[in-house]
Protein backbone atom coordinates (compact mmCIF):
# COMPACT_ATOMS: atom_id res chain seq x y z
CA UNK A 1 0.00 0.00 0.00
CA UNK A 2 2.79 2.35 0.83
CA UNK A 3 4.32 1.74 -2.67
CA UNK A 4 1.16 2.16 -4.31
CA UNK A 5 0.21 5.44 -2.64
CA UNK A 6 3.86 6.94 -3.18
CA UNK A 7 3.17 5.96 -6.77
CA UNK A 8 0.30 7.94 -7.35
CA UNK A 9 1.59 10.57 -5.47
CA UNK A 10 4.19 10.83 -7.87
CA UNK A 11 2.32 10.46 -11.07
CA UNK A 12 0.34 13.16 -9.77
CA UNK A 13 2.77 15.75 -9.22
CA UNK A 14 4.22 14.43 -12.56
CA UNK A 15 0.40 15.38 -14.46
CA UNK A 16 0.50 19.00 -12.57
CA UNK A 17 4.27 19.94 -13.09
CA UNK A 18 4.47 18.83 -16.92
CA UNK A 19 2.23 21.25 -18.61
CA UNK A 20 3.95 24.07 -16.16
CA UNK A 21 7.19 22.80 -17.96
CA UNK A 22 5.57 22.42 -21.71
CA UNK A 23 4.00 26.01 -21.02
CA UNK A 24 4.94 29.34 -23.11
CA UNK A 25 4.84 31.13 -19.83
CA UNK A 26 8.02 28.57 -18.56
CA UNK A 27 9.80 28.97 -21.91
CA UNK A 28 9.38 32.78 -21.48
CA UNK A 29 10.59 32.89 -18.08
CA UNK A 30 13.24 30.38 -18.56
CA UNK A 31 14.87 32.51 -21.54
CA UNK A 32 14.02 35.95 -19.83
CA UNK A 33 16.43 34.83 -17.52
CA UNK A 34 19.12 33.74 -19.97
CA UNK A 35 18.89 36.87 -21.65
CA UNK A 36 18.62 39.19 -18.72
CA UNK A 37 22.38 37.22 -18.06
CA UNK A 38 22.95 38.02 -22.30
CA UNK A 39 22.87 41.90 -21.28
CA UNK A 40 24.52 42.04 -18.52
CA UNK A 41 27.44 40.35 -19.71
CA UNK A 42 27.53 42.38 -23.45
CA UNK A 43 27.96 45.82 -21.17
CA UNK A 44 30.56 44.32 -19.39
CA UNK A 45 32.39 42.71 -22.23
CA UNK A 46 32.92 45.51 -24.59
CA UNK A 47 34.34 48.18 -22.51
CA UNK A 48 36.70 44.79 -21.22
CA UNK A 49 37.99 43.88 -24.91
CA UNK A 50 38.67 47.58 -25.66
CA UNK A 51 40.29 48.47 -22.52
CA UNK A 52 42.04 44.62 -21.74
CA UNK A 53 41.97 42.91 -25.17
CA UNK A 54 40.23 40.40 -26.37
CA UNK A 55 42.01 37.22 -24.28
CA UNK A 56 40.96 38.89 -20.76
CA UNK A 57 36.47 37.57 -20.90
CA UNK A 58 37.67 34.27 -21.06
CA UNK A 59 39.17 34.43 -18.06
CA UNK A 60 36.63 36.25 -16.07
CA UNK A 61 34.07 34.09 -18.05
CA UNK A 62 35.39 30.63 -16.37
CA UNK A 63 34.33 30.86 -12.80
CA UNK A 64 30.95 31.39 -13.88
CA UNK A 65 30.63 29.15 -15.96
CA UNK A 66 32.13 26.65 -13.31
CA UNK A 67 28.95 27.99 -11.08
CA UNK A 68 27.10 25.09 -13.13
CA UNK A 69 28.77 22.09 -11.38
CA UNK A 70 27.73 23.64 -7.82
CA UNK A 71 24.04 22.32 -8.30
CA UNK A 72 25.33 19.27 -10.43
CA UNK A 73 27.79 18.28 -7.19
CA UNK A 74 24.73 18.89 -5.16
CA UNK A 75 22.20 17.14 -7.15
CA UNK A 76 19.95 20.25 -6.77
CA UNK A 77 17.83 18.02 -9.28
CA UNK A 78 17.33 15.07 -6.37
CA UNK A 79 18.25 12.77 -9.28
CA UNK A 80 18.67 9.46 -7.41
CA UNK A 81 21.96 7.46 -8.11
CA UNK A 82 21.63 4.08 -9.75
CA UNK A 83 21.72 0.75 -8.25
CA UNK A 84 25.51 -0.39 -8.71
CA UNK A 85 23.98 -3.42 -10.97
CA UNK A 86 22.65 -0.88 -13.09
CA UNK A 87 25.38 1.38 -13.81
CA UNK A 88 27.51 -0.47 -16.78
CA UNK A 89 25.92 0.44 -20.58
CA UNK A 90 22.75 -0.26 -20.81
CA UNK A 91 21.58 -0.96 -24.44
CA UNK A 92 17.89 -1.65 -23.72
CA UNK A 93 16.76 2.09 -24.77
CA UNK A 94 18.85 1.88 -28.19
CA UNK A 95 17.51 -1.55 -28.58
CA UNK A 96 14.26 -0.43 -28.22
CA UNK A 97 14.47 2.65 -30.41
CA UNK A 98 17.16 2.31 -32.93
CA UNK A 99 16.26 4.74 -35.67
CA UNK A 100 16.11 7.67 -32.87
CA UNK A 101 19.55 6.91 -31.55
CA UNK A 102 20.95 6.31 -34.71
CA UNK A 103 19.82 9.41 -36.04
CA UNK A 104 20.91 11.03 -33.23
CA UNK A 105 24.65 9.59 -33.74
CA UNK A 106 24.53 10.51 -37.40
CA UNK A 107 23.30 14.24 -36.87
CA UNK A 108 26.40 14.28 -34.37
CA UNK A 109 29.27 12.50 -36.64
CA UNK A 110 28.10 14.72 -39.55
CA UNK A 111 28.69 17.88 -37.12
CA UNK A 112 31.75 16.67 -36.33
CA UNK A 113 32.90 16.07 -39.91
CA UNK A 114 31.40 19.51 -41.24
CA UNK A 115 34.18 21.26 -38.45
CA UNK A 116 37.01 18.78 -39.87
CA UNK A 117 36.04 19.51 -43.48
CA UNK A 118 36.00 23.24 -43.24
CA UNK A 119 39.63 22.95 -42.46
CA UNK A 120 40.60 20.23 -44.79
CA UNK A 121 38.66 20.92 -48.02
CA UNK A 122 38.45 23.96 -50.35
CA UNK A 123 34.99 26.15 -50.44
CA UNK A 124 33.53 24.77 -53.56
CA UNK A 125 34.02 21.28 -52.36
CA UNK A 126 32.71 22.19 -49.01
CA UNK A 127 29.76 23.36 -49.98
CA UNK A 128 28.72 20.42 -51.83
CA UNK A 129 29.85 18.57 -48.67
CA UNK A 130 27.28 20.82 -46.86
CA UNK A 131 24.33 20.35 -48.92
CA UNK A 132 24.87 16.46 -49.12
CA UNK A 133 24.85 16.17 -45.63
CA UNK A 134 21.16 17.92 -45.21
CA UNK A 135 20.47 15.49 -47.78
CA UNK A 136 21.01 12.69 -46.08
CA UNK A 137 19.49 14.63 -42.52
CA UNK A 138 16.40 15.55 -44.68
CA UNK A 139 16.11 11.86 -45.83
CA UNK A 140 16.75 10.29 -42.76
CA UNK A 141 13.72 12.29 -40.91
CA UNK A 142 11.65 11.69 -43.67
CA UNK A 143 11.98 7.61 -44.38
CA UNK A 144 12.00 6.47 -40.66
CA UNK A 145 10.27 9.54 -38.58
CA UNK A 146 6.64 9.73 -38.18
CA UNK A 147 5.38 12.49 -40.62
CA UNK A 148 3.97 14.37 -37.10
CA UNK A 149 7.42 14.43 -35.67
CA UNK A 150 9.59 15.05 -38.92
CA UNK A 151 7.47 17.57 -40.79
CA UNK A 152 7.82 20.58 -38.06
CA UNK A 153 11.53 19.51 -37.64
CA UNK A 154 12.19 19.20 -41.82
CA UNK A 155 10.51 22.35 -41.27
CA UNK A 156 12.61 24.34 -39.04
CA UNK A 157 15.66 22.34 -40.73
CA UNK A 158 14.81 23.94 -43.64
CA UNK A 159 14.03 27.04 -42.41
CA UNK A 160 17.30 27.79 -40.59
CA UNK A 161 19.71 26.62 -43.37
CA UNK A 162 17.93 28.92 -46.01
CA UNK A 163 18.16 31.66 -43.76
CA UNK A 164 21.36 32.60 -45.02
CA UNK A 165 23.77 33.71 -42.06
CA UNK A 166 26.35 36.51 -43.01
CA UNK A 167 27.21 37.80 -40.19
CA UNK A 168 31.09 37.21 -40.28
CA UNK A 169 31.12 39.12 -43.56
CA UNK A 170 29.16 41.99 -41.57
CA UNK A 171 31.52 42.09 -38.95
CA UNK A 172 34.05 43.26 -41.37
CA UNK A 173 32.16 45.42 -43.35
CA UNK A 174 30.92 47.09 -40.29
CA UNK A 175 34.60 47.26 -38.60
CA UNK A 176 36.99 47.64 -41.65
CA UNK A 177 39.65 50.66 -41.01
CA UNK A 178 39.67 53.56 -43.44
CA UNK A 179 42.43 52.43 -44.95
CA UNK A 180 40.54 48.87 -45.73
CA UNK A 181 37.81 50.47 -46.44
CA UNK A 182 37.13 53.90 -47.08
CA UNK A 183 33.21 54.03 -47.95
CA UNK A 184 32.65 51.81 -44.73
CA UNK A 185 30.64 52.41 -41.26
CA UNK A 186 33.90 52.49 -39.78
CA UNK A 187 32.69 50.70 -36.47
CA UNK A 188 34.82 50.10 -33.48
CA UNK A 189 34.98 47.15 -31.67
CA UNK A 190 33.81 48.68 -28.75
CA UNK A 191 30.42 49.67 -30.44
CA UNK A 192 30.29 46.71 -32.29
CA UNK A 193 30.34 44.41 -29.42
CA UNK A 194 28.31 46.52 -26.87
CA UNK A 195 26.17 48.56 -29.09
CA UNK A 196 24.93 46.02 -31.75
CA UNK A 197 24.99 43.61 -28.55
CA UNK A 198 22.64 45.94 -26.19
CA UNK A 199 20.50 45.68 -29.08
CA UNK A 200 20.56 42.06 -30.33
CA UNK A 201 19.60 40.88 -26.68
CA UNK A 202 17.35 44.06 -25.67
CA UNK A 203 15.58 43.03 -28.43
CA UNK A 204 15.29 39.79 -27.68
CA UNK A 205 14.23 40.48 -24.37
CA UNK A 206 11.30 42.60 -25.80
CA UNK A 207 10.07 39.93 -27.99
CA UNK A 208 9.98 37.23 -25.24
CA UNK A 209 8.15 39.83 -22.67
CA UNK A 210 5.83 41.02 -25.62
CA UNK A 211 5.44 37.59 -27.32
CA UNK A 212 2.89 36.03 -25.31
CA UNK A 213 0.74 38.88 -24.91
CA UNK A 214 0.55 39.90 -28.81
CA UNK A 215 0.15 36.30 -30.37
CA UNK A 216 -2.05 34.49 -27.12
CA UNK A 217 -4.72 33.40 -29.84
CA UNK A 218 -2.37 32.61 -32.64
CA UNK A 219 -1.57 29.11 -34.27
CA UNK A 220 1.99 28.11 -34.62
CA UNK A 221 1.15 28.78 -38.54
CA UNK A 222 0.15 32.47 -37.85
CA UNK A 223 3.11 33.16 -36.18
CA UNK A 224 5.59 31.66 -38.41
CA UNK A 225 3.78 33.48 -41.62
CA UNK A 226 4.13 36.70 -40.18
CA UNK A 227 7.36 36.49 -38.63
CA UNK A 228 9.13 35.26 -41.52
CA UNK A 229 7.49 38.16 -43.50
CA UNK A 230 8.85 40.49 -40.54
CA UNK A 231 12.52 39.12 -40.70
CA UNK A 232 12.78 39.08 -44.56
CA UNK A 233 11.54 43.05 -43.94
CA UNK A 234 13.80 44.12 -41.20
CA UNK A 235 16.97 41.87 -43.01
CA UNK A 236 16.05 44.20 -45.77
CA UNK A 237 16.31 47.35 -43.72
CA UNK A 238 20.04 46.87 -43.76
CA UNK A 239 20.27 47.61 -47.29
CA UNK A 240 20.32 51.70 -46.91
CA UNK A 241 23.67 50.82 -45.18
CA UNK A 242 25.21 48.03 -47.31
CA UNK A 243 24.60 50.38 -50.54
CA UNK A 244 26.01 53.37 -48.59
CA UNK A 245 22.61 55.30 -49.08
CA UNK A 246 22.42 56.43 -45.14
CA UNK A 247 25.37 59.18 -45.56
CA UNK A 248 24.01 61.02 -48.34
CA UNK A 249 20.21 60.82 -46.37
CA UNK A 250 22.55 62.26 -43.20
CA UNK A 251 21.29 59.35 -41.19
CA UNK A 252 24.46 58.09 -38.93
CA UNK A 253 25.00 54.56 -39.70
CA UNK A 254 24.96 53.49 -36.21
CA UNK A 255 21.48 54.65 -35.56
CA UNK A 256 20.64 52.78 -38.22
CA UNK A 257 21.84 49.37 -38.07
CA UNK A 258 21.12 49.38 -33.94
CA UNK A 259 17.36 50.27 -34.86
CA UNK A 260 17.53 46.99 -37.52
CA UNK A 261 19.48 45.21 -35.11
CA UNK A 262 16.68 45.33 -32.85
CA UNK A 263 13.57 44.56 -34.64
CA UNK A 264 14.96 41.76 -36.24
CA UNK A 265 16.16 40.20 -32.38
CA UNK A 266 12.72 41.37 -31.68
CA UNK A 267 11.10 38.97 -34.79
CA UNK A 268 13.35 36.80 -33.80
CA UNK A 269 12.26 36.21 -30.33
CA UNK A 270 8.76 35.96 -31.27
CA UNK A 271 9.49 33.11 -33.61
CA UNK A 272 11.64 31.35 -31.21
CA UNK A 273 8.98 30.57 -27.96
CA UNK A 274 6.87 29.16 -30.24
CA UNK A 275 9.66 26.98 -31.67
CA UNK A 276 11.01 25.87 -28.29
CA UNK A 277 6.83 24.49 -27.55
CA UNK A 278 6.71 22.59 -30.34
CA UNK A 279 9.99 20.77 -29.99
CA UNK A 280 9.34 20.03 -26.37
CA UNK A 281 5.95 18.47 -27.68
CA UNK A 282 7.06 16.11 -30.69
CA UNK A 283 9.49 14.33 -27.97
CA UNK A 284 7.87 10.65 -27.36
CA UNK A 285 7.20 9.52 -24.20
CA UNK A 286 10.34 7.43 -22.83
CA UNK A 287 12.59 8.89 -25.10
CA UNK A 288 12.35 12.58 -24.16
CA UNK A 289 16.53 13.40 -24.03
CA UNK A 290 17.13 11.08 -27.27
CA UNK A 291 14.61 13.53 -29.05
CA UNK A 292 15.60 16.56 -27.33
CA UNK A 293 19.07 15.88 -28.33
CA UNK A 294 18.44 14.89 -31.94
CA UNK A 295 16.01 18.18 -32.91
CA UNK A 296 18.30 20.38 -31.00
CA UNK A 297 21.55 18.66 -33.21
CA UNK A 298 19.40 19.06 -35.68
CA UNK A 299 18.81 22.93 -35.61
CA UNK A 300 22.32 23.46 -35.07
CA UNK A 301 23.30 21.59 -38.10
CA UNK A 302 20.97 24.05 -39.98
CA UNK A 303 22.74 26.98 -38.41
CA UNK A 304 26.03 25.74 -39.30
CA UNK A 305 25.04 24.91 -43.07
CA UNK A 306 23.67 28.68 -42.94
CA UNK A 307 26.70 29.92 -42.29
CA UNK A 308 28.30 27.55 -45.00
CA UNK A 309 25.63 28.22 -47.81
CA UNK A 310 25.66 32.65 -46.82
CA UNK A 311 29.42 32.58 -46.99
CA UNK A 312 29.75 31.09 -49.98
CA UNK A 313 26.87 33.42 -51.77
CA UNK A 314 28.92 35.93 -50.02
CA UNK A 315 32.43 34.93 -51.70
CA UNK A 316 31.12 34.83 -55.10
CA UNK A 317 28.72 38.59 -55.24
CA UNK A 318 32.49 39.82 -53.83
CA UNK A 319 33.89 37.97 -57.23
CA UNK A 320 31.26 39.65 -59.23
CA UNK A 321 31.88 42.74 -58.03
CA UNK A 322 35.51 42.42 -58.42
Amino acid sequence: PTRRSSDLRWRSSSDFFLPILLSPQFFTFTWLGINFGQVAAVCVLGPMIYHFGPHLPYLVAAPFIALVLWPTMCNFLNEKPLPPEERNFNFRLINKHPILCSLTLMIGFLIIMLIVCTFTFHETQLIGIALTFAGLVLAGFLMFIRIEICGPVVFYFMLGMLSFNIDGALFYFYTDQPHQYPEGPHFTSYFYTTALGIATFGGIMVGFMTGGDLFKEWSYRGILKLTIFLRAGTQLLLMPVLLRWTPGWGIPDGAWVVVCVALDSMVFAWRWIPKQIMGAHLTPHGVEATMLGLTAGTFNMAMILSSYCGGKIGRASCRERV
